[in-house]
């Protein structure tokens, strides 16, 4: 019980709704592995539909568009 409330003490604000009336460690986990796969898997998909579509305009020089594409990576 003392660690689940060191969680919810810990966590941002925005997270709070999720893991109030949760009971016990176990069910914390579950609300965040949910929360968080979710949030990632939509992350995959962003960048890998900015890669698709990635290619270099006319004018920017090839440094710029290397920034671009570091910038993507990280």
């Amino acid at each position: 019980m003392k660690v689940l409330s060191t969680i919810k003490l810990s966590v941002k604000y925005q997270i709070i709704p999720y893991i109030l009336k949760v009971k016990n460690l176990k069910e914390c986990w579950d609300v965040f592995k949910r929360r968080f796969e979710m949030s990632n898997n939509i992350i995959r998909l962003v960048v890998h539909h900015k890669f698709s579509n990635l290619h270099m305009e006319k004018g920017p020089s090839v440094p710029k568009h290397c920034q671009l594409v570091n910038h993507l990576v990280n």
